[in-house]
């Protein structure tokens, strides 16, 4: 697992570490992870991401720079989410999200 600098980690906050050993889970740096939020095993999360409340990051899914997860979102397995995208509380995602 490689997890950046100056991240924040709410209460409850799960991240889950690789399920091989080539390769890694990936948080970047300057993130905010909310309360009660996921990230699941070999994802990437890029900078300056927030992911809110609630909010579930499957495995091997990729969450680039600055973007948005609002609260109690879901986001499918090996799904990408683009720079600066932003998904609407509550909302599920199963096919990429492109950048804002």
């Amino acid at each position: 697992m490689r997890i950046g600098h100056r991240n924040v980690f709410r209460e409850q906050v799960t991240v889950h570490c690789s399920n091989s050993l080539g390769e890694d889970t990936v948080i970047g740096s300057d993130n905010y992870l909310m309360a009660h939020c996921h990230v699941g095993h070999n994802a990437v999360v890029g900078d300056r991401v927030v992911i809110a409340n609630g909010a579930l990051v499957a495995g091997h899914a990729i969450v680039q720079d600055r973007a948005f997860i609002s609260g109690n979102c879901l986001i499918h397995q090996f799904v990408r989410v683009g720079t600066l995208a932003m998904m609407q509380g509550g909302s599920a995602i199963s096919k990429d999200l492109p950048p804002s």
